[in-house]
């Protein structure tokens, strides 16, 4: 193989898993990206930090397709590399730990997703002070898998933490923000706080609004949840309204098979409930 365009095959099938991914379509991001990967395996052998970085491509696609499974096997070879190859301390090891955290959030391993999350935002901290992004993150993710445990003020006081950390780190207007802000105002439904509950519903959907438009899937997500509020505090008509308003966008915008077009189904049934 000669070395240099090999190399540049290796990038180029990169950068399309990275485009093919940021487009929604992850079958061919993942296509890419293990192209990109058995190259680098074939160029460079096992031992290699170009394989690493390959592992953690890999990652994003199977993240979107919520094959977890598949995505931890993946970072966990990705860490192992990175920890032989750039030493423990390194932010690579530091950002596979704070992903690895996420994974077990989504697959409900709550107290694993606890455990990678803190030891991520411990090294991070330590290295990087308390106003990294990826502090914010790893903040964000705790909050979500208090949330999975039903600790719902746990939740909130993580979340508002990755709420003020994103503020300074990556300024106010940002996909991240919008996330913190919606899963605050979930814990506070779940505790039955009204008032905050919608309070910060307001600010997500607006801030969604604002980066979005309002034909996007974020915003159908923000009234879903919303309808489960209203519904849950016998507000009927507010429910009916931002149900409808969900569906007429998904009609639009997704696939008749897509998860929050399911979901808008649900919500319906239960405002007729």
């Amino acid at each position: 193989l000669d070395f240099d365009v090999t190399a540049n095959k290796i990038q180029i099938f990169t950068e399309y898993g990275y485009t093919y991914g940021y487009s929604g379509d992850f079958d061919y991001s993942e296509k890419y990206f293990k192209q990109s990967l058995d190259l680098a395996l074939e160029v460079y052998g096992l031992d290699s930090e170009k394989v690493a970085d390959r592992y953690t491509d890999m990652v994003f696609p199977l993240i979107q397709k919520s094959e977890w499974e598949k995505a931890e096997v993946a970072l966990k070879k990705a860490t192992e590399l990175n920890i032989k190859l750039r030493g423990p301390e390194h932010i690579s090891v530091m950002k596979n730990y704070n992903n690895l955290g996420y994974i077990y959030l989504e697959k409900f391993d709550n107290d694993q997703a606890i455990l990678y999350i803190n030891r991520a935002i411990d090294m991070i901290r330590e290295r990087f002070g308390e106003n990294h992004r990826s502090i914010g993150i790893g903040y964000m993710n705790l909050g979500a898998s208090y949330h999975n445990k039903n600790e719902y003020r746990n939740c909130i006081t993580y979340s508002l933490k990755a709420y003020e950390n994103f503020k300074v780190s990556i300024g106010e207007k940002n996909p991240y923000m919008g996330i913190v802000l919606l899963n605050t105002a979930n814990a506070y439904t779940y505790l039955n706080i009204a008032d905050s509950a919608i309070y910060y519903y307001d600010k997500a959907l607006k801030l969604k609004q604002e980066l979005y438009g309002e034909q996007h899937h974020e915003i159908v997500n923000t009234y879903g949840y919303m309808s489960y509020f209203f519904i849950t505090n016998g507000m009927y008509e507010e429910a009916f309204s931002v149900i409808n308003k969900a569906i007429k966008i998904s009609d639009k915008i997704l696939p008749v098979k897509h998860k929050l077009s399911a979901n808008n189904h649900l919500y319906m049934s239960q405002y007729y409930d």
